[in-house]
């Protein structure tokens, strides 16, 4: 399953692509590099107001499909950060990125809010 980033990250590509333009194209025309580019469309970089913004002006969106692009951007609230611990833990912390990643939102904030889950 796909996560929130990486959907939106590939709308954005997809967008790009049956434009015919390439990500240097949008490097030139917006104030972003092409490695933060590569990384919105990676899902690996959560996507800032303005790289949004400038996204959307660059290529000239019309309103639905800015509305289109914008529910596929993850809210930061719910992008859940994964700090690897030691080496030693982290076939552990594995199976439970796994168990989270199959999560709702909601269970996840439930299994954040019991005794002992370290979160406070």
């Amino acid at each position: 399953m796909a996560s929130a980033l990486t959907i939106f990250g590939d709308r954005c590509r997809r967008i790009r692509i049956a434009r015919g333009l390439s990500m240097m194209d949008q490097a030139r025309a917006t104030t972003c590099s092409v490695v933060e580019i590569a990384s919105v469309e990676a899902g690996e970089t959560y996507p800032t107001p303005k790289y949004v913004e400038a996204f959307c002006k660059w290529l000239g969106l019309d309103p639905a499909e800015q509305a289109n692009l914008l529910v596929a951007r993850p809210k930061r609230d719910n992008v859940i950060p994964f700090r690897p611990s030691e080496p030693k833990h982290s076939g552990k912390n594995m199976r439970m990125f796994r168990k989270l990643s199959k999560m709702s939102p909601e269970d996840i904030r439930a299994a954040l809010s019991l005794p002992g889950c370290g979160h406070d």
